[in-house]
């Protein structure tokens, strides 16, 4: 009698699967759940199936660009190019941009771009955008471009650590008929007296939350020596911050520890830091 045949062997592996042949509602439900660098900078690059999905205006709803690791590199070049690809996410949005949130690399230019293609937006949250990085995010451009196309749908305008004035903000504000939230927190230029001033006018919004008291900002993070130190701890003070800045370099002080916050940059151009001025150690001195 024949011997039976041997069983098929098991130790064959499966074909690879090939995730360019994904259906494209499938991508464009996991790129939903990326940031818009990612997207942009990654998975949206990976083949032309890819591409496509990334195209697709759902993936746009909402764009936030808060919070990414690429946010906290403080170079003109990298600003450039985050202000770019908020531009290219609008337009991939077609309208339908509903979410926006940004930090230091957002200007009133690309602001302006924003409002002119989004009136669908019903939330915008912004941080840590001050004209020390030399450009201002709510100037008579913008407060222009916004009276040329109202934000009707815009529910809630979150300021966090911004440049701002409080007729900026007022001027701003009058064209935002439907907004129910405004929360304004860390604003330079603004202060408790603002505060009255805005309830009174706006006392359609029904929750405003304001602090604005000249403390140190909550939400900005600065890099020392390659080290992330928080702004939330910029409440401590001068007197304990000047003891950190003296053992930390001159060029540290000058180009990082003292442009965190305002209580910062207070303690930073205090005259017992500078009583060793040293820069000839460092790297980028020599």
């Amino acid at each position: 009698m024949d011997a039976a045949a041997p069983p098929p062997s098991t130790s064959e592996e499966p074909p690879a699967r090939d995730w360019s042949l994904l259906p494209l509602d499938v991508l464009a439900s996991v790129f939903v759940r990326l940031s818009a660098v990612d997207v942009l900078r990654g998975a949206g690059l990976v083949c032309r199936s890819w591409l496509q999905a990334a195209k697709v205006p759902d993936v746009w709803r909402v764009v936030d660009m808060g919070y990414h690791n690429i946010m906290f590199k403080y170079d003109e070049k990298e600003h450039a190019d985050l202000c770019a690809m908020a531009k290219a996410a609008v337009d991939r949005s077609d309208g339908q941009l509903r979410e926006f949130a940004g930090r230091s690399f957002v200007t009133d230019e690309l602001m302006q771009y924003i409002v002119e293609r989004s009136p669908s937006l019903t939330t915008l949250r912004l941080v840590c955008c001050w004209k020390v990085h030399c450009w201002k995010v709510f100037s008579a451009r913008l407060a222009g471009a916004i009276t040329e196309s109202p934000l009707n749908k815009l529910q809630s305008l979150e300021l966090d650590d911004i440049d701002l004035l409080v007729g900026e903000l007022i001027a701003i504000l009058e064209n935002c008929p439907n907004l129910d939230v405004l929360t304004v927190r860390d604003c330079s230029g603004m202060d408790e007296e603002d505060e009255p001033v805005l309830r009174a006018k706006f006392a359609r919004i029904k929750n405003l939350i304001y602090d604005c008291v000249g403390e140190c900002f909550d939400d900005c993070w600065r890099s020392i020596d390659g080290r992330w130190v928080a702004a939330r701890a910029g409440g401590a003070a001068n007197q304990g911050l000047v003891s950190v800045f003296v053992m930390l370099g001159t060029v540290d002080v000058l180009m990082g520890a003292g442009l965190v916050c305002r209580s910062w940059l207070q303690a930073a151009k205090l005259p017992d830091v500078w009583r060793v001025v040293d820069i000839g150690s460092r790297g980028r001195a020599l």
